[in-house]
């Protein structure tokens, strides 16, 4: 997969904001030059992008890369998955997380789980398999080598992904059923999620977390107008404190300290229940899957990258719209697209220019 390839699919599917927040907002060019100091990173290491690899393990089980049968017709039309708010009726012990990451990258390892609650606090660091993204090491003083996680320079005792996922489980075990607070939740859950799929985790965590709720979108609800909501900024203004940013357990701990300074709050609309976002999350996840195989006819010119969203957002590949055109060629191929759903609308398009440009891929892959 090519660099440009990925950065169509990341642009797509990674929220924008988290990217601008890693993940309590932007951080300043003083910032990150005085923590490139301490980790002895050249200027041009701070800005170094890493390459982000759909791993296998993110595949999901039903899809092969390939579907050998040609479609007669779309797939039935699903409902897309929403993400739910979580009742406001619920009663749940409230925990407040974050997790550090190796990059801000979509299929990024964690390298940091932690979470506080009334009294107890949770710490794991974990030891990743990717290597960290150095602006990573610049906001969070961790770095990896040669397998030795280290913070600020320290070594620190670090568990492989599954035993600090299963130590996370016992302890939210004894919180059950916990509703999880993250500023900027989404990039939390989403790599959460993508750590206990690939771990079979799945289950075990549902039974256990109601929902997540993303405390960004409540202090805009409840405080309209702040010059930005970075948890720094909101630490600031009312709690009257600075504190080390990007470690996991202090984010944590400000977090809870903030909200019970600033209560009450309407968390209903800033919330989403644990199976719906896992949905949402993974439904995305296959969309993308399917999405990547038409990237080289995005590069091309040959369709846009919203045709082809569309068309993955039906569960079609490339592979399918070749197999069309190789049992009826043109025909094929606007037979295909064209369908009409129950309002008489084609579900792809009958847009006579775009088809004929996917056609003439199509015919040139064939030469």
């Amino acid at each position: 997969m090519n660099k440009r390839a990925l950065e169509v699919l990341e642009d797509q599917f990674i929220n924008k904001r988290a990217v601008c927040r890693k993940r309590k907002g932007k951080d300043s060019k003083e910032d990150l030059k005085n923590n490139a100091k301490k980790l002895n990173l050249s200027k041009n290491k701070v800005l170094e992008k890493d390459i982000d690899i759909i791993p296998n393990k993110a595949l999901p089980n039903s899809f092969d890369g390939s579907i050998c049968v040609a479609p007669q017709k779309l797939p039935v039309k699903k409902v897309q998955p929403v993400r739910q708010t979580v009742s406001g009726s619920c009663t749940a012990n409230l925990v407040f997380f974050d997790i550090e990451t190796t990059s801000l990258r979509l299929f990024c390892d964690i390298t940091q789980i932690a979470a506080v609650d009334k009294n107890e606090v949770f710490n794991e660091y974990v030891t990743p398999s990717q290597k960290m993204n150095p602006t990573a090491s610049i906001l969070t003083g961790i770095t990896c080598d040669n397998g030795i996680l280290k913070v600020h320079g320290r070594p620190v005792e670090a568990k492989s992904r599954v035993v600090a996922l299963e130590n996370f489980l016992k302890w939210l075990e004894l919180r059950s059923p916990a509703l999880l607070f993250a500023h900027n939740a989404k990039f939390d859950y989403k790599r959460l999620f993508r750590a206990i799929y690939e771990e079979n985790l799945v289950k075990q965590f549902e039974k256990h977390i109601i929902g997540f709720v993303d405390t960004v979108q409540m202090f805009k609800s409840k405080y309209p107008g702040l010059v930005n909501y970075k948890q720094k900024t909101l630490v600031g203004k009312f709690l009257k404190k600075s504190y080390e940013q990007h470690n996991a357990v202090e984010d944590a701990k400000l977090l809870k300290e903030l909200y019970h300074t600033t209560q009450p709050h309407n968390i209903a609309d800033s919330s989403c229940t644990f199976m719906s976002s896992y949905n949402k999350w993974f439904n995305d996840l296959q969309c993308m899957i399917k999405k990547e195989t038409f990237i080289k006819m995005i590069n091309m010119k040959y369709v846009s990258d919203g045709m082809a969203t569309k068309m993955a957002r039906l569960g079609l590949t490339l592979t399918d719209v070749k197999s069309a055109y190789e049992k009826d060629s043109h025909d094929g191929v606007v037979a295909l697209l064209s369908q009409e759903d129950e309002n008489g609308k084609p579900r792809v398009t009958k847009h006579k220019g775009v088809i004929n440009n996917i056609i003439k891929y199509l015919h040139k892959a064939q030469v």
